[in-house]
């Protein structure tokens, strides 16, 4: 006897997002770098530190972070991606500065990405059958910033758990 399916869990990116920006990953380290605040105080870079620099250390972070996605299954919290980004580039994160390209981080990603054209139809055909949604992501930034992409495109309102 067989059991027909209850749920169907999606992924976010590359699934019901696309999550390409133009230019890459160094476009979006660039619109990063721009929403930073002024001074090392204000958790900004420290002076001397070039936007090349930060776009390169960072770009390099996050190639390594989904190295080790892809290479170990393993998927890191947004502070750990960013640390080791910072530490490229000979900086403490104590100083307060992670917390403030983590928050320019979720200001850049602000509209980069748009629901695929049959995200909402899919999702509402396969809710209305009367399956549960679920979204499972190993995104690296912040699960909160993946809630608000989806509420701005309406999708969230499908889903009944996401991890």
């Amino acid at each position: 006897m067989t059991c027909p399916p209850l749920a169907v869990i999606f992924d976010l990116g590359g699934t019901l997002m696309d999550p390409d920006l133009e230019g890459g990953a160094d476009a979006y380290w660039n619109r990063c770098y721009d929403r930073l605040p002024g001074t090392a105080q204000e958790g900004g870079m420290p002076a001397g530190v070039t936007r090349e620099a930060f776009v390169g250390a960072m770009a390099a972070a996050e190639e390594d972070h989904w190295r080790r996605v892809n290479e170990d299954q393993w998927s890191g919290p947004p502070a750990g991606l960013v640390e080791d980004g910072l530490g490229r580039l000979g900086i403490s994160p104590g100083r307060g500065t992670a917390g403030a390209v983590l928050e320019a981080c979720a200001r850049a990603m602000d509209g980069w990405a748009v629901a695929f054209p049959d995200a909402e139809a899919t999702l509402s055909e396969l809710q209305g059958a009367g399956y549960r949604l679920g979204l499972l992501s190993n995104m690296w930034w912040a699960a909160e910033w993946c809630q608000q992409d989806l509420r701005k495109r309406g999708l969230a309102r499908f889903f009944d758990a996401s991890v």
